[in-house]
């Protein structure tokens, strides 16, 4: 699986810059986003991606059905509704404005100076519980 970005400038020049969500899935998973317009991601290999969507079913959780890495969130239609239900102050618009991809995918990534924002995702929505192993 490759992630290509048709770079317009450093990372760290998106809208909401670099983040570590805290969503039970993505800290699983250890993703960190990048949320680039979805017109400058392009994802070589797309065939293979699986997808796995819940709580509130706004995105869906794109992964490789190869390897099993993160690799993007692309984001439902959901509708205006459903939206400002739970996002009255924010117009549909800005819920397709941007496409998350996990920047751990990207190769020669300057870790020392890139600066993760921590997300404030798992008040919404539900979250996942790992099943009991049996003895």
């Amino acid at each position: 699986m490759t992630v290509a970005l048709i770079p317009t400038g450093p990372l760290s020049a998106g809208k909401d810059g670099i983040q570590e969500c805290d969503c039970s899935i993505c800290v699983r998973n250890g993703t960190i986003l990048i949320y680039p317009p979805p017109s400058q991601v392009s994802i070589a290999g797309e065939e293979s991606l699986s997808s796995y969507s819940f709580g509130r079913k706004f995105q869906t959780h794109d992964f490789c059905s190869i390897c099993g890495v993160a690799v993007r969130l692309d984001k439902l239609d959901i509708g205006e509704k459903r939206w400002k239900e739970q996002h009255p102050k924010h117009e549909y618009a800005i819920h397709f404005e941007s496409l998350p991809v996990n920047l751990r995918l990207f190769h020669d990534v300057e870790w020392k100076d890139v600066v993760v924002k921590k997300g404030d995702w798992s008040k919404f929505g539900q979250t996942y519980v790992c099943p009991e192993i049996p003895e």
